[in-house]
């Protein structure tokens, strides 16, 4: 039984589909017939983070402590948290560090937001609409 099993693994593997030809394909296509259109998504990207970036780095740092320290608490209502998180971005503060993660902030912050803005209203529906099919919901997230 072993012996037909490893034969059907053997030729599964030997017999590559063609996936990455076919998607480099398509892709050269896209690249080659509408140019524009990713240097459009790249501009307005673009634009949309050197945005946020500019809105925090408008704020004040002392105010921008406090606003954490607040979304900190409201989170997870926890002192001892609220309270590290404020000395830690004092101590950033104090080591002359505080602009460098706000120029990165977006870079990791922007795929989190997308992510998150598709995935908890996909996990949220399930429990609020009864007539959703659980099922389907996992071949979205």
């Amino acid at each position: 039984m072993l012996g037909g099993l490893d034969a059907a693994l053997e030729w599964l593997t030997g017999n590559k589909i063609p996936l990455g030809e076919a998607i480099s394909g398509v892709v050269d296509q896209i690249t080659q017939g509408a140019p524009w259109l990713f240097d459009l998504i790249s501009g307005v990207l673009g634009a949309l983070v050197l945005g946020f970036t500019g809105a925090l780095q408008w704020v004040h740092p002392l105010l921008m402590v406090g606003l954490v320290c607040a979304l900190a608490w409201y989170l997870q209502r926890s002192a001892r948290l609220t309270v590290f998180v404020g000395a830690a971005l004092l101590l950033i503060i104090n080591m002359g560090y505080w602009a460098r993660p706000w120029k990165r902030c977006p870079w990791w912050s922007s795929p989190r937001s997308l992510a998150c803005s598709l995935a908890c209203p996909l996990a949220l529906l399930p429990r609020t609409d009864p007539g959703w099919n659980p099922r389907c919901a996992r071949c979205w997230i």
